[in-house]
């Protein structure tokens, strides 16, 4: 969720062992690069995870380079998770977060078929480089019937 970059000890040591775990204990959720198809050039990723808060529901997230936004791939992705998720794997309800101020993030999650529904503030203990004013976020949700309903 922006803030520093992170190095590459501890994406080594700590953030892929836990991306990894996903697989192992998790038959459906993980995380997918993202790859451009004409270049094979790698453009982020999306996960799709039971969420930290509450494991019943599964998170929609993604993490995209700035050069790779603004051409719908993030909108694509995520609709393609939700269906996913939905249509395949039996999921019963996916929650997604943006900040509020990345109104690009909460469009995403809105085409992908989730409601606004609660707003948050993250702590500094999250977001550590973020001022108090700027870590405000929102929950977005769908639920599967409501999902069957709109397909």
């Amino acid at each position: 969720m922006g803030g520093k970059p992170i190095d590459l000890a501890t994406i080594r040591d700590q953030t892929l062992p836990a991306f990894i775990d996903y697989y192992h204990r998790f038959a459906h959720y993980g995380f997918w690069a993202a790859i451009e198809r004409a270049t094979g050039q790698f453009m982020g990723w999306f996960h799709f995870r039971p969420d930290r808060e509450d494991p019943t529901e599964i998170d929609l997230g993604y993490r995209l380079m700035r050069r790779y936004w603004g051409r719908g791939l993030v909108t694509e992705g995520a609709r393609g998770l939700v269906a996913q998720g939905f249509g395949v794997w039996g999921v019963e309800r996916v929650v997604g977060y943006a900040l509020e101020a990345n109104k690009a993030s909460c469009r995403v999650l809105e085409k992908a078929g989730l409601k606004r529904e609660w707003e948050f503030s993250y702590s500094a203990a999250v977001l550590p480089d973020f001022a108090p004013q700027d870590r405000w976020a929102v929950k977005y949700a769908l639920d599967r019937a409501l999902y069957a309903k709109k397909t």
